[in-house]
């Protein structure tokens, strides 16, 4: 062992003795200074250390005293084990599902709610608990039925089980963000919209923002009926500007609508602009080919009746 050695520079390089197991010997007396049985001990813990996946530096500098060696190195793994700063126990179910019945929740609800859980290491159930009272508290105030719109709400957008943690302040200025944007809607009418549209929450306040910008910008409204029409239409926040603006282009190139004719339409008929492409050009193909329609005649029609944009055809068939 090391208490052999005399020398000051302990170790040299490792040669392999005549069975083939490892030996490494001192500088000036050669003599075997570790044996098979501690040089396994050695690769054991790199092994260890590089299965339990953390980073940690060098093994430590080999000490003279034997017993010292084997002790760190027996040791050494499993506290490298049990380091760590994710090294916590996972949510336990039970305690989650009991957060959602005592927020009103059925079984059966709660279970759907779990089973729609985002994939990830979700927040305990102290931050869950918190999370569904801020909501009851200030998204769902308003509402009759708050245990229905929260389980609405969670299963609509599972995602914001994962905002109960270190990101629940980002989500409490989406929610600022949206509420804002949806003045014109009372508490009661807010708290639908949010259960209906869950995915208003998870919206970053500059999307809400570039929304709002876009349709002041490019419809023209003004800030009221900027509110008007988010209040009519908040799924508005959640489309992307490259899918308003493909609308936006479409009437004014098939049929010249812009400026205060765009505005209109807008105000009358605010989801007209959630309507896809496709479906647009079909309605005024019936229109045109349909009812002998000439460009001019449905744009004059649509600008009138902004909700022909909106009706099936088998309606305007009807």
């Amino acid at each position: 062992a090391l208490n052999h050695c005399h020398s000051e520079r302990l170790i040299s390089m490792p040669t392999l003795n005549s069975v083939g197991g490892p030996k490494v010997q001192c500088q000036n007396c050669s003599t075997r200074c570790i044996s098979m049985k501690l040089y396994c001990l050695m690769l054991f813990g790199l092994t260890m250390t590089t299965v339990s996946g953390y980073r940690q530096s060098a093994m430590p500098f080999l000490r003279r005293d034997s017993h010292s060696v084997r002790q760190t190195y027996l040791a050494w793994p499993f506290k490298v084990r049990n380091a760590g700063p994710m090294m916590t126990a996972s949510v336990q179910p039970d305690s989650v599902l009991q957060v959602w019945r005592e927020a009103g929740m059925s079984q059966r609800q709660a279970s759907t709610v779990w089973a729609k859980r985002p994939a990830g290491r979700l927040p305990t159930a102290e931050r869950q608990q918190a999370l569904v009272s801020w909501m009851q508290a200030h998204v769902l105030d308003g509402a009759e039925e708050p245990a229905r719109l929260t389980f609405l709400t969670l299963s609509g957008a599972p995602r914001l089980l994962l905002r109960a943690g270190r990101r629940f302040p980002e989500l409490q200025r989406s929610f600022e963000a949206v509420r804002a944007a949806l003045g014109a809607l009372s508490p009661k009418q807010l708290a639908y919209s949010v259960a209906h549209s869950p995915s208003l929450l998870l919206l970053p306040p500059e999307s809400v923002h570039e929304t709002q910008r876009w349709l002041r910008g490019t419809a023209g409204l003004s800030a009221f009926e900027l509110l008007a029409v988010l209040g009519a239409a908040p799924e508005l926040l959640l489309a992307r500007l490259d899918d308003l603006q493909a609308v936006a282009d479409l009437l004014r190139e098939r049929l010249g609508i812009d400026g205060g004719r765009l505005r209109r339409i807008v105000n009358l008929a605010p989801s007209t602009l959630l309507t896809t492409v496709d479906a647009i050009e079909g309605k005024l193909d019936f229109l045109r080919e349909e009812l002998g329609c000439d460009e001019e005649l449905v744009a004059k029609l649509v600008t009138r009746n902004a909700k022909l944009l909106i009706s099936p055809v088998s309606v305007l068939r009807e």
